[in-house]
């Protein structure tokens, strides 16, 4: 029965030319390659291994075989359509997804004259990822996959590791927030392909507030931050000419859009306001906006808010395709030019 269902969907030449081989190397286990019409020789793809309930397809991958520009990985279409579950395995980590999934959330790339060959692109940050190397994988739960593909490399360098060795040590003598989990809430909920507007504010809320998103609070919280006070009247006048049915918080309505809410300094100790400003914390926002900044596709909007922000950032969006607002910060009592800004239109 096996065989009969691989023989029916490979091994069979396209109009084009084209023809996805599989050959049974032991029970229940299939060697897949790839002739193509204008090519002599065969491709080796991958294996198809039978279980219990459909195929599993599992091939060996080089990490930089990723698609970089779109942060995904490609599966031949005709495979996934007849898999069940796709494993790539490299050097450093296992990519696991179900094939239903991968339909789901993935899109076809078709070339002239192939068919055989179409191919589904499927974003990494839908697989299931185990990272060999532990530090890594925490990591990586922290950021995200995207924006750990992208920043993974500044935990490498001496003053990032200085910077977490320090956050680390007041940690244990004084409250610091946000709290541990959410110093990189921002990166988690805006991931990096998805980001289309940035909002930069200054640091953390320092009265038990701060959620990892910069000016957001979680729902429920009393009381609401004059910043965030004032970033509510300012969208009212804005969007809603002076009426809204409701106060935005949590501000995770944004991040969902695609807004990245991310401070120039990530974490603050409790009622000691810019107590990390000097720790390098602008470095590594500086990277994340770098990254931005050179990433391939469409022009991105950058909000400044504060002129600490504004001094800190500016020099890396001069001379971009991007537009780049900024004003004062809204959490002063009489915020000048931030009132009538018209940021939100």
């Amino acid at each position: 029965m096996g065989f009969t269902k691989i023989d029916i969907m490979f091994n069979q030449t396209d109009h084009y030319g084209n023809v996805l081989v599989a050959d049974e190397i032991q029970e229940g286990l299939y060697a897949i390659r790839l002739k193509q019409a204008d090519e002599a020789r065969y491709r080796e793809l991958g294996q198809l291994q039978e279980m219990e309930e459909g195929f599993r397809y599992m091939k060996m991958e080089k990490e930089e075989d990723k698609l970089y520009k779109t942060k995904a990985w490609s599966i031949h279409a005709k495979i996934l359509g007849f898999c069940t579950e796709v494993v790539y395995v490299t050097d450093v980590a296992r990519y696991s997804i179900t094939a239903k999934k991968a339909k789901a959330v993935g899109t076809l790339a078709s070339y002239e004259n192939t068919s055989n060959t179409t191919k589904a692109i499927v974003p990494i940050r839908h697989w299931t990822i185990e990272w060999n190397d532990q530090k890594q994988e925490k990591l990586l739960y922290r950021l995200g996959y995207e924006w750990f593909d992208e920043l993974k490399g500044e935990f490498d360098k001496p003053y990032m590791q200085q910077l977490g060795t320090f956050v680390s040590q007041r940690r244990k003598q004084v409250t610091v927030y946000p709290g541990r989990g959410e110093m990189f809430k921002a990166f988690q909920t805006t991931p990096f392909m998805d980001v289309k507007v940035v909002i930069l504010g200054q640091e953390p809320y320092n009265d038990g507030s701060a959620n990892g998103l910069a000016f957001a609070i979680n729902n429920g919280t009393i009381p609401v931050p004059r910043s965030l006070e004032n970033i509510n009247r300012e969208l009212e006048n804005d969007v809603h000419d002076g009426f809204s049915l409701f106060k935005r918080t949590s501000l995770e309505e944004w991040t969902s859009q695609g807004v990245l809410m991310l401070n120039s300094c990530l974490s603050v100790e409790a009622g000691k306001p810019t107590s990390h400003s000097r720790i390098g914390w602008q470095k590594f926002t500086a990277s994340a906006i770098k990254a931005l900044v050179n990433r391939p596709g469409k022009p991105l909007v950058f909000i400044l808010w504060g002129n600490p922000v504004i001094d800190t950032l500016r020099p890396y969006l001069q001379d971009t395709k991007h537009l780049i607002l900024s004003a004062s910060d809204p959490s002063l009592v009489k915020p000048s030019d931030f009132f009538g800004c018209k940021h939100f239109t």
